[in-house]
């Protein structure tokens, strides 16, 4: 998402996946059914605007997780919360606003603990699944005022991890106290303690 709201559009991760292509040796006691560029369309393209949840630390029951996530999106449409196992739960929403707000306004917890809101990916298995990326907020304190540049802070964020957003309140300069912004981390790799904003020529 961009400064004032504006998310970043992105090629659709269901278009990039290679299950298309036919397998000549297939062996004929047990075919493979193949899926079709418009297939993959037609079957993913609902699920796009939908978000993989996981509390972390802790396994939460279905009802329970319903009820509170309703309770703190409050969403305008509807939004239905389906079970992948007992850990990892798919949110799938109606209102691009509603997913929006899930997915960039926390951070979110469930009973006191950390509720983990990643992209539906296609393909997904919870089985398999690790939990290797999150978005978190970060925040620059005692940064001047001018320092509250949209690119600016961008390259800042590229340092911590994948610069999502700039909050709008930062990019409008509304908030003097400190800049804050979204970044999507990698678990996998060493976290940045801390880094040097050269700002005095």
């Amino acid at each position: 998402m961009l400064a004032g709201g504006t998310p970043i559009e992105k090629e659709p991760e269901y278009l990039d996946s290679d299950d298309d292509e036919v397998d000549l040796d297939e062996d004929p006691e047990c075919p493979e059914i193949p899926l079709t560029r418009e297939d993959k369309i037609r079957m993913r393209k609902p699920w796009r605007e939908s978000l993989i949840v996981k509390v972390l630390g802790r396994k939460v029951g279905y009802t329970y997780l319903t009820r509170r996530l309703n309770a703190i999106w409050k969403p305008k449409s509807r939004m239905e919360v389906v079970a992948l196992d007992d850990i990892y739960h798919v949110v799938r929403f109606w209102s691009a606003d509603d997913y929006e707000f899930a997915k960039y306004g926390g951070p979110w917890s469930v009973m006191e603990h950390y509720l983990i809101v990643q992209d539906w990916k296609p393909n997904f298995d919870p089985k398999s699944a690790r939990t290797e990326r999150v978005l978190v907020w970060v925040r620059f304190p005692d940064l001047p005022m001018e320092y509250y540049d949209y690119p600016y802070l961008m390259k800042l964020g590229r340092k911590i991890g994948e610069a999502k957003y700039v909050d709008e309140a930062t990019s409008v300069g509304s908030k003097g106290r400190f800049a804050r912004m979204f970044v999507e981390v990698d678990l996998t790799k060493l976290l940045l303690s801390k880094f040097t904003a050269k700002m005095k020529v």
